[in-house]
């Protein structure tokens, strides 16, 4: 049996197949990252950590097998978060992606396209997870890559994850995804 853990600094979740809600397990074990300073395109300051443990890799979580391709790109660095807006160095709080959004110059859009993020939300209206769009296929198909909090990075489709019942894209002009990262190694 695998579990995952899917840090937004605060948050872990148990992967469940759908419809059945994530389940929260406990406190994120992140920490603190020194001398770095990331800024979103607006000069903000975005807080970011590191997490302190990692799972075993190369394994599907439970409820998922013939529903998630493993992609590979496992690090002990990053939640999804983090491996979207700083190429999987490091952790960034669900809480600081609205601002990463709309200080971006990202927009909310109805039809995805390759290089497209999804964001999920909780019901508090949170991001608590977020992906990649890599391909569109015929009637309706979206496969989305993301990383599963300490697990790996999986393709799937928008509904086969465990974090969220609905989903938003959203699309910038900006040259990827990556925030301004200064410092660190």
């Amino acid at each position: 049996m695998v579990s995952f853990a899917a840090t937004s600094f605060g948050f872990y979740h148990q992967a469940a197949p759908r419809p059945a809600p994530a389940e929260e397990l406990g406190v994120a074990l992140t920490v603190v990252v020194p001398g770095v300073v990331v800024r979103t395109d607006r000069g903000t300051p975005i807080e970011v950590r590191r997490l302190s443990a990692a799972v075993a890799p190369g394994e599907v979580p439970d409820g998922y097998t013939g529903r998630l391709i493993l992609a590979g790109g496992r690090n002990a660095l990053s939640n999804c978060h983090g491996w979207v807006f700083t190429e999987g160095e490091f952790c960034v709080d669900g809480k600081s992606v609205d601002n990463i959004l709309r200080e971006n110059g990202y927009a909310e859009v109805v039809d995805p396209q390759p290089s497209d993020l999804i964001v999920y939300r909780d019901g508090d209206g949170v991001p608590n997870h977020t992906g990649l769009v890599q391909a569109i296929g015929r009637n309706g198909f979206v496969l989305i890559e993301s990383k599963w909090g300490q697990l790996d990075v999986y393709w799937h489709t928008p509904a086969d994850q465990g974090y969220a019942d609905h989903w938003e894209y959203w699309r910038s002009t900006r040259a990827g995804h990556r925030l301004d990262v200064q410092g660190g190694n």
